[in-house]
């Protein structure tokens, strides 16, 4: 039997120290990095914070390889409602990995009811500086939501110059829409091999992401419990990546119908603006701009080592013609090294060295803004290519080699609870 065991806690000051054993086929004890140790630091004092919430952010990392690969994780004590909420979110991942067979349990000497130290009022945000936590952000900074952001999520806890990068841009937002920021500082992505896992996950239809596909959402919103006990979180938002037009056409693990069904003590996970597509929430970035003068730079590319956009990605391609479209200079949003050169390079690019990611999912919006907004005639020369693009829309064999749950199922899910702050 594959288990994973804690041996030792440390809740001092703004830290949590686990140390735990794993043991069982080697199969499953290489998934983990030795010396088998998960930290989770913060800017507040939780050293008050009960066992219970403090075991959460370590259940949450490993739930999912505790199922996947069929496992028993043993602890002390756990919160309640996180407890009882497991097998509700979990039905979520179930569904959307109907090739994997989720087995393990999680076995608990105590579950204990909890209250948060402070009366559970406030909302939180996750915060990274990309589209859609910007829209999330925008939808709700009337709620003055305070802006989590997790460092060890995007940029590993080891490149402390690529963290600050990242720090001085949230830190910036936070000050531009003048709310309180806080960071988590995990381990949660480098207590595991990464490698291993997307190795037992690796099918050619999808591809291997572990992190993106399976650990993402419940792994995340684990990492602030013990913040969400000690400053009273009634409500956390995280920004949808898709939108329901894609449903079928995408795996991950940050989903409605998984989201929408985590609570621990008094605090909803609620996955926000799940209706709104990508272009979208870059409209709703730049009217909120045009309309109040503020502008919070963006931060979305996956090239770039050190935190800053580098222009030349198609991730950022996709967002800075997204920009384009919608009337307003990509420099303005975080992209300082644009330019005419660059914007004839990334048409070229876009055309012939990406052409393979034209497909409904992320370009399909885009085009449809462009359509909108201009005739054929009166759209600038170098998007006609675009205005007249045929997108590759994906079989309905890619849909089913994907190994994601039917529409109907899908829709049933997540309706059932789409905002959990309105029950």
């Amino acid at each position: 039997m594959n288990k994973l065991s804690l041996e030792s806690i440390n809740i001092k000051d703004k830290s949590i120290q686990i140390n735990f054993s794993v043991s069982g086929d080697e199969s499953w004890t290489k998934l983990f990095i030795a010396p088998y140790t998960f930290t989770a630091e913060y800017d507040v004092d939780i050293s008050t914070i009960p066992l219970s919430v403090a075991m959460i952010p370590f259940v949450a990392n490993f739930l999912p390889m505790v199922w996947l690969c069929d496992a028993e994780m043993y602890i002390p004590d756990i919160d309640k409602a996180y407890y009882d909420s497991i097998p509700e979110f979990k039905k979520g991942l179930v569904n959307m990995h109907p090739k994997f067979q989720f087995g393990g349990k999680v076995i608990a000497q105590k579950i204990t009811e909890n209250h948060s130290e402070v009366p559970a009022e406030k909302s939180a945000l996750f915060f990274s500086g990309g589209v859609d936590a910007t829209n999330t952000l925008i939808a709700h900074v009337d709620e003055r939501p305070i802006m989590i952001t997790l460092w060890g999520a995007d940029m590993p806890v080891d490149n402390s110059e690529g963290w600050q990068t990242i720090y001085n841009q949230v830190a910036n937002a936070s000050r531009v829409f003048d709310l309180e920021l806080q960071i988590v500082k995990t381990s949660f992505k480098s207590v595991l091999n990464l490698e291993g896992l997307n190795s037992i996950v690796e099918r050619k239809e999808f591809g291997n992401n572990w992190y993106e596909h399976f650990q993402h959402g419940i792994a995340f919103f684990g990492q602030v419990a013990p913040l969400a006990y000690k400053i009273g979180l009634k409500t956390i938002y995280i920004a949808s990546s898709y939108s329901p037009e894609d449903v079928g056409k995408y795996i991950c693990g940050s989903d409605p119908t998984i989201d929408n069904f985590t609570r621990f003590v008094e605090t909803s996970v609620v996955h926000d603006s799940y209706a709104v597509n990508r272009q979208e929430k870059i409209k709703n970035i730049c009217d909120y701009r045009k309309k109040s003068g503020i502008a919070s730079p963006l931060r979305v590319c996956w090239k770039s080592k050190g935190g800053v956009n580098c222009c030349d990605c198609e991730k950022c391609f996709r967002t800075i013609i997204g920009i384009i479209v919608e009337g307003e200079n990509p420099i303005d949003y975080g992209f300082p090294y644009f330019n005419d050169s660059v914007r004839q390079k990334m048409m070229y690019d876009l055309q012939k060295k990406y052409k393979i990611k034209f497909h409904s999912v992320h370009y399909k919006p885009i085009q449809a803004a462009l359509q909108k907004k201009y005739t054929y005639k009166d759209c600038p020369d170098d998007l006609k290519w675009l205005y007249k693009t045929k997108l590759v829309t994906h079989s309905s064999e890619f849909f089913r080699a994907y190994g994601f749950a039917s529409k109907t199922a899908h829709k049933i899910l997540s309706a059932v609870h789409l905002d959990p702050t309105k029950k």
